[in-house]
C-alpha cells in the first residue's frame, strides 16, 4: 500500500529470502515457479480487501483512500511488470556464463 518503488524493493528482498531458503534446503518450494501468480492473489485476496476496509472504516482519514489507490496501482504494475521482475530476481542466482 505504498509507492511502487517501495513495494518492488521489499518484494525483491522477500523473494531473495525465500529463494535462499530453497537453495539451502530449508524448503522444497522454488519461489520462482509461482511468485508472479501468488503476488496477484495476495493483492486480490489480502491487500486490496484490507485497503478497502481501511478506507471504509475512516480511521486513517484520507490515508485510507491513498492506501487503496496505491494497492490498486501496484497490482496493475505487478500484472504488467511482475513476470519481468521475477526473471530479474532469478538472474542473480543463475550461474553467469563466461564469454
Amino acid at each position: 500500500m505504498q509507492h511502487w518503488h517501495v513495494y518492488i524493493k521489499w518484494n525483491e528482498h522477500l523473494y531473495d529470502e525465500m529463494y535462499k531458503a530453497y537453495l539451502d534446503g530449508r524448503t522444497d518450494m522454488n519461489p520462482s515457479i509461482s511468485w508472479y501468480k501468488e503476488e496477484m492473489g495476495f493483492f486480490d485476496f489480502c491487500i486490496i480487501p484490507l485497503a478497502k476496509k481501511l478506507e471504509n472504516c475512516g480511521a486513517f482519514g484520507v490515508s485510507g483512500v491513498e492506501y487503496l489507490v496505491y494497492a490498486q496501482h501496484n497490482r496493475r504494475e505487478w500484472e504488467m511488470k511482475g513476470q519481468e521482475a521475477v526473471a530479474r530476481y532469478l538472474e542473480k542466482y543463475l550461474p553467469q556464463s563466461s564469454s
